[in-house]
């Protein structure tokens, strides 16, 4: 996850979101999220129960009875009311629908990214910061999919 140049504070809400997306052209921070790539374990993220390591990335496994299942992360360097880029992969989809993103926030995103039963890919995700607990989960305890390249 890296931090957009953008100050939210002097040019607004709406005109920060027309310019982070053109990301392209973009300037873009360091990396702030630690360990998303999983490579050997996953330290540094708190899973819930349906949540496991697994060559090299986070499994979320069906069935389980929790519908919103979370990963988070406290993630260090984030700025109040900045905007940051989310990008992570996904792969290994069983069933999929809906995954719900916050960087600060009580509650996960109202906006969810939308991951259909064939949604193996690459995710963007933008987030203006609320506080620095970086929270994915995913609805309904049907979902079976792998996460990987936070």
């Amino acid at each position: 996850m890296a931090r957009a140049k953008i100050d939210v504070q002097q040019i607004g809400w709406s005109e920060a979101i027309l310019k982070a997306i053109k990301i392209g052209t973009t300037e873009l921070g360091s990396e702030l999220v630690t360990n998303g790539t999983f490579d050997s374990d996953s330290s540094n993220w708190t899973l819930e129960s349906d949540w496991s390591h697994s060559n090299g990335k986070l499994v979320k496994a069906a069935g389980d009875s929790d519908v919103y299942a979370t990963i988070t992360q406290t993630v260090s360097g984030v700025q109040a009311n900045s905007l940051y880029l989310l990008e992570f992969t996904i792969s290994d989809t069983v069933s999929a629908g809906n995954m719900l993103i916050s960087l600060g926030g009580t509650n996960p995103s109202t906006s969810p990214v939308a991951v259909g039963s064939d949604g193996n890919g690459t995710y963007r995700q933008l987030l203006k910061a609320g506080g620095t607990t970086l929270s994915i989960a995913t609805i309904g305890t049907a979902t079976a999919l792998s996460i990987d390249n936070i």
